[in-house]
């Protein structure tokens, strides 16, 4: 008679209940914008993150996105690149382009998630930069804007990206699991099956047999809820 197998606590459980340390809470938050000098000095430089809560309510953005009908008013004809899948599966994703108005007739109904650069577009004036990166030194160092929208249950693939982000909620629910830098090798980097660096795990499903290093990571959960 074979010994029976005996898998590690949290095999196959999504990131975040596999079984690493998850801490809440430690990230410092501020209810308002700080001064472009103030966020250089404590955050950017020091690569620091920072939650600044509410600091989008005053958007075009918020105020008018969820209102479909605005969209189609204003910017059915933008182009976009839109994702046939919603979750990670260890191969590239099948990609289409579309404009929003084909999007917003299937997003609801299908497997589909809007993740792109945003157009040479009016919709732009929609979102605003931060007053914190609106000095000369930050604003012309800023790369690209990216769009992502769909009817929910998405997740992403563990990976480091190679510049700083500030991401914004515009409406519904997002949780982050954020990790030192110091901690990529245990996401197995070299170990790729798409593109290179990105890491083979599976955030919805995570195979502590394959990859029992996670487990040495500690990670910082951040929650974000904007209801319209």
């Amino acid at each position: 008679m074979d010994e029976e197998t005996v898998f590690p606590i949290g095999h196959l459980q999504e990131l975040g209940k596999h079984g690493s340390q998850i801490i809440e809470g430690e990230i410092e938050e501020l209810d308002y914008v700080p001064n472009g000098k103030d966020f250089y000095t404590h955050f950017v430089r020091k690569r620091t993150p920072l939650i600044m809560r509410g600091e989008a309510k005053s958007w075009p953005a918020v105020k008018y996105w969820a209102n479909e009908s605005y969209l189609l008013e204003n910017y059915a004809e933008v182009i976009f690149d839109v994702e046939f899948t919603k979750k990670y599966e260890q191969k590239p994703p099948v990609k289409r382009t579309m404009n929003l108005k084909e999007y917003l007739n299937i997003y609801r109904k299908e497997s589909v998630y809007l993740d792109s650069p945003f157009p040479q577009s009016n919709l732009t004036r929609d979102i605003l930069v931060p007053y914190c990166l609106q000095c000369e030194e930050i604003s012309k160092t800023i790369a690209s804007t990216h769009l992502l929208f769909s009817s929910g249950g998405t997740s992403s693939s563990c990976h480091q990206d190679g510049y700083e982000n500030l991401l914004t909620l515009i409406a519904g629910t997002k949780v982050v699991l954020v990790a030192n830098s110091s901690y990529t090798k245990y996401f197995y980097p070299n170990n790729y099956t798409t593109v290179p660096g990105l890491s083979p795990i599976d955030p919805d499903a995570v195979d502590l047999v394959k990859y029992p290093d996670l487990l040495k990571i500690p990670f910082h959960k951040v929650g974000v809820c904007y209801s319209l």
